[in-house]
C-alpha cells in the first residue's frame, strides 16, 4: 500500500485529510483519499495530462518569456566576467599570503 501511495505522489495525487486531526485513528482503520487537480469525473481529457513527475518536461529556452530570453546573452556575459574577476582576486590573495608567509 506504501508502494501505491509513492506512486500517487509520483503523479501529483496528495492524500486529503478530512478528518480533524484530534480525531483521525492511527493505523488501518484510516480512510485514505487523494486528489489531483486534473483527475476530474466532468474531465476524462483531462486524464492525458497527468504525467510522471520524472517525466515532464524541463522547460527550455525556448519557453522562456521572451524578455527573459533575451537577458541571458547579457547575463551570461556578466557572469564570465565575474567569474574572471574572481580568478583575479584569488591570485592576488595567494600573492599576499605568499608575501605574509615570508615575513
Amino acid at each position: 500500500f506504501s508502494s501505491f501511495v509513492c506512486q500517487l505522489n509520483m503523479y501529483g495525487f496528495r492524500k486529503i485529510n478530512r478528518t480533524p486531526r484530534v480525531q483521525r485513528i492511527p493505523g488501518d482503520a484510516q480512510t485514505w483519499e487523494f486528489s489531483h487537480r486534473k483527475y476530474l469525473r466532468v474531465r476524462p481529457d483531462l486524464l492525458e495530462e497527468i504525467k510522471h513527475k520524472a517525466l515532464e518536461p524541463v522547460p527550455s529556452l525556448l519557453e522562456l518569456p521572451r524578455e527573459v530570453a533575451a537577458q541571458l546573452p547579457q547575463m551570461r556575459d556578466s557572469n564570465h566576467r565575474l567569474i574572471h574577476t574572481l580568478s583575479s582576486e584569488k591570485v592576488q590573495v595567494d600573492r599576499l599570503a605568499n608575501v605574509a608567509n615570508f615575513t
